[in-house]
């Protein structure tokens, strides 16, 4: 078995490094406009004879991998050594009667790569037909490229029903990226394995990847072509940050070769530090080629082609592409609950724009279907993804958790969401949330779900715990069906109706269990022509509680003693008493404090004295009276008793004539 290749390696690494975003620095590499690059390739060969002066008339090297201008790529400058007999796509170089040494080649050329390849603005119909007769080479199966009838039935599977060239496009290639397991063994394989051997064992590197993409499409009638070049790493693994790089162009009428690399993700584009070299039918055709003619006992020793890259110059960041943002469906849950993070993906050109979605992985939270997932977007279109996420059961009853999420595609957009996990808040269950999956993943399918028009309102953004808020729905059929046997649910709780062409209908909702904090609910919309949810929100908030604590006061006092009674209103609920009055009454004492609302805890000293007590034992009632927002009242009373002791008989007397006076 021979060594793995080059470009099989850098395959596999490239891969590695596509799982995860680039660091920040590589990252403008592949967000940049344009970039500049000195690409030197060289080679050698070395003359093998035992004789000192071996008998060789020529020796010819057909060289055809090395940069070329293409649309998206322009060379600056090139220079060849030694100078070739040929230039066009291939270089022709020639010795005459050479002697031992060593003979080399080399290609210096200055690239400038532009991050902006041909773009499909519009629906393109499937299947193709009217092809020019120059790309109908590239529907025909090719050694590599084989098709076979598992090949065949496998494509037509993935894009049946599908009528748009870009989609049908979309979907071989993501389903190739998603499906083959990357399997270092096949590297050493004599030659790249065929594409019905990479499907049969669902595994592969990078250019037998490339290689069961464009079987697969050719199997669909689709041109696609085989693309050699060099392109970017900045994986670890791997010595060298420049190498050679396999990936596809697919043929689109009316906009021509569209560069797909499954490897990499990259879906109708490919970014700048792509460095294209040569196309070709076929996997495995050789990119170089040596004539001779020599004596007998006469060989070549033919080195690999060494790359060397450099970056001359980079350009400004590119703009975004898609615009995303993240909430997660429920602001708070239970521990142990599930929970889904929803994405809006929106596209900001005015062409189709294929990207795959990551979510961050976070601590004590499990996720279920994976972190990727892929969006096709229409021009201008709008697009809703989601991840199911499981919050672990074993967490401290005595903490509220905050789970951060990023959002984010590998050329760095982002959103950011969190939610919270409280003991005390609910659970919600697995069924409950694939439903809420399921009918926005069908929103996309039912496409007369844009012409009901829907607007829900509650009367407030907050609500006690012990109301029942109504939420008012007004409905609209804006299209051309008759909306029949329309289910809409608030949670649990469900409503059928139906809605004519043009006609309104109101529904309403009775929120039966207002929580405390944040309330999220679900209103979903549903039949065989319409899918579509609503988020409603709004705020829970507790019953005013108001205590009397930390009461101090002297047990007993005499007659000519000064002393203090002191008592905290102690705010109990987050939401605040409003109208609130504190009286302190009894023993000859009638004070009273009030307030408009309380936000804090508040502090009340009375000073008093022995003489304004009753011998004996004075009891001093402290109540509490206040409202909420609702003018609801809310009261509490506490009794305190102090002793008036140790009077004189003169003390008593005046004690009486305060009480008659009193």
């Amino acid at each position: 078995m021979r060594k793995p290749t080059l470009l099989s390696l850098i395959c596999f690494f490239l891969f590695l490094v596509s799982l995860s975003p680039c660091n920040s620095s590589d990252l403008w590499y592949y967000t940049s406009q344009d970039l500049v690059l000195d690409v030197d390739l060289s080679t050698g060969l070395q003359v093998n004879s035992r004789a000192a002066y071996p008998d060789i008339d020529f020796i010819t090297a057909n060289i055809s991998f090395f940069p070329k201008e293409t649309l998206g790529q322009r060379i600056i400058e090139s220079e060849f050594f030694p100078k070739p007999a040929y230039l066009g796509d291939v270089a022709v170089f020639e010795w005459n009667n050479p002697g031992k040494e060593r003979l080399v080649i080399d290609i210096a050329s200055t690239v400038e790569v532009d991050n902006n390849p041909p773009r499909v603005s519009r629906k393109i119909p499937f299947p193709v037909s009217d092809l020019p007769e120059s790309v109908m080479e590239y529907t025909e199966p090719g050694e590599i490229t084989d098709i076979n009838q598992d090949i065949i039935n496998l494509a037509s599977e993935i894009v049946s029903g599908k009528d748009d060239l870009v989609d049908v496009v979309d979907s071989i290639a993501v389903w190739v990226n998603t499906n083959i397991q990357y399997n270092l063994s096949t590297i050493n394989a004599e030659a790249s394995q065929k594409s019905s051997w990479v499907l049969e064992h669902r595994e592969g590197v990078c250019d037998e990847l490339t290689s069961l993409f464009i079987s697969m499409l050719r199997s669909l009638g689709i041109p696609a072509r085989f693309v050699s070049g060099i392109s970017y790493t900045d994986s670890p693994l791997f010595p060298e940050s420049w190498g050679p790089h396999g990936w596809a162009e697919v043929y689109f009428p009316g906009y021509g070769w569209i560069p797909y690399d499954v490897t990499y993700g990259e879906y109708g584009w490919v970014d700048p530090t792509h460095i294209f070299c040569r196309f070709s039918h076929d996997a495995d055709k050789i990119t170089s080629t040596y004539q001779w003619r020599a004596g007998s006992g006469v060989k070549l020793d033919l080195e690999d082609i060494d790359t060397d890259v450099r970056i001359i110059s980079i350009g400004d960041h590119a703009s975004p592409d898609i615009h995303l943002e993240a909430e997660p469906i429920y602001e708070r849950v239970g521990f142990g609950s599930y929970n889904l993070i929803s994405a809006s993906v929106l596209n900001l050109r005015d062409h189709y724009v294929s990207k795959d979605i990551y979510i961050s992985r976070t601590n004590r939270i499990s996720g279920i279907g994976g972190l990727k997932k892929h969006v096709l977007l229409r021009p201008g279109e709008l697009k809703e993804i989601a991840w199911i996420v499981q919050v672990d059961e074993d967490l401290d009853d005595d903490y509220i958790f905050t789970f951060p999420f990023d959002v984010y595609t590998l050329q760095n957009t982002t959103a950011q969401t969190s939610f919270i996990s409280v003991s005390e808040a609910p659970r919600r269950a697995l069924e409950d949330i694939e439903r809420i999956v399921s009918l926005i993943e069908a929103e996309e399918e039912k496409a007369y779900s844009r012409n009901l028009e829907i607007e829900c309102i509650l009367e407030d953004d907050e609500f006690y715990i012990y109301e029942k808020p109504v939420l008012e729905c007004s409905l609209r059929n804006a299209g051309n069906i008759f909306l029949r046997d329309m289910e809409i649910c608030l949670e649990d709780e469900c409503a059928m109706t139906h809605i004519g062409i043009t006609q309104n209908k109101k529904i309403n909702f009775t929120v039966r269990d207002v929580i405390q904090g944040d309330n999220n609910l679900v209103l979903s919309f549903n039949n065989d022509q319409i899918s579509r949810i609503r988020k409603i929100r709004f705020t829970g908030i507790d019953m005013p509680e108001l205590d009397i604590t930390d009461l101090d006061f002297p047990s007993e006092v005499r007659y000519d003693d000064s002393f203090q009674l002191r008592l905290k209103a102690e705010k109990k609920s987050y939401s605040d008493p409003k109208d609130a009055r504190i009286r302190v009454s009894g023993a000859g004492i009638e004070e009273e404090f009030y307030y408009a609302s309380i936000d804090e805890d508040t502090i009340f000293d009375l000073s008093m004295n022995g003489y304004h007590l009753s011998e004996g034992q004075n009891r001093i009632t402290i109540e509490t009276v206040y409202h909420d927002l609702n003018n609801r009242e809310y009261a509490d009373s506490e009794q305190i008793t102090i002793s008036l002791v140790d009077l004189s008989w003169w003390q008593k007397i005046k004690l009486s004539i305060r009480k008659i006076f009193r």
